[in-house]
């Protein structure tokens, strides 16, 4: 009996070291998480289908969902299209590529690497800006500052480096209402100039017209229901009235 007891103290005394096991603290990210195994990312980053795409600026029209800036002074923008661009600081393509994704996704840079959260698969997938794959994390969904690093991927405020404010914004005026993306990218000098170093406004506001357009009509459909259904109920009430038996009394 005595035996048993000592054995059940001992299983609970590893349970945390058992837990550290399964996610731990990865060299050069400051958050607990487990690698993939082999198989596991060859899996996932097949999936992803990341593709270099020959294009220049001209050529990009998709509006911004997320964006970082390297410590070498790289951007990276996460288009709404699943597509990653590489801005160097005067906005012109560096690198491109297109990527597969069936749920929401973040991304940042890791030093020069860039960073790819799925958030349905819960993986940070990391790879060089030239492609080539570094590794595939899990995330401990469960850590308190893990979940702050992965909130933190999502840079939609504004972000400075080297005495310049690079933020995002909406340029489509009333269709912003019904957008969560930025269709421009600028930055703030010093003295206050700016300049627009990603600009898919045309399209963004393509895009934002006929879901307005949707949305109105849902209003007025819903409101000609409710007219309507406001009109019989007045009609009969009406109609109760007139063919109530009166009071002999």
């Amino acid at each position: 009996m005595k035996r048993i007891f000592t054995l059940i103290l001992a299983l609970r005394c590893m349970l945390p070291f058992i837990g550290m096991a399964a996610y731990s603290e990865t060299a050069d990210v400051p958050f607990t998480a487990k690698e993939f195994t082999a198989e596991e990312a060859t899996t996932l980053w097949n999936n992803i289908k990341l593709t270099p795409l020959s294009i220049s600026k001209e050529d990009l029209d998709s509006p911004i969902v997320d964006f970082d800036i390297s410590p070498s002074g790289n951007i990276l923008l996460v288009l709404k299209n699943n597509q990653l661009v590489l801005l160097n600081a005067e906005g012109t393509v560096q690198k491109a590529y297109s990527f597969s994704s069936y749920g929401s996704v973040y991304a940042g840079f890791s030093k020069d690497n860039i960073q790819l959260f799925l958030v349905r698969s819960n993986a940070l997938v990391e790879f060089t800006t030239e492609g080539t794959l570094v590794r595939i994390l899990e995330p401990d969904s469960g850590d308190s500052e893990t979940a702050q690093y992965i909130r933190q991927l999502e840079k939609t405020s504004p972000i400075e480096f080297e005495g310049k404010e690079y933020r995002l914004k909406r340029s489509a005026g009333f269709f912003d209402i019904v957008s969560s993306s930025y269709s421009q990218l600028i930055v703030c000098s010093d003295t206050g100039a700016q300049t627009v170093l990603y600009d898919a406004g045309s399209s963004h506001t393509a895009v934002m017209i006929p879901i307005c357009l949707l949305i109105v009509l849902v209003f007025v459909i819903a409101g000609i229901k409710v007219a309507r259904q406001f009109k019989n109920f007045k009609k009969e009430n009406n109609t109760n009235k007139t063919t109530a038996p009166a009071d002999n009394r």
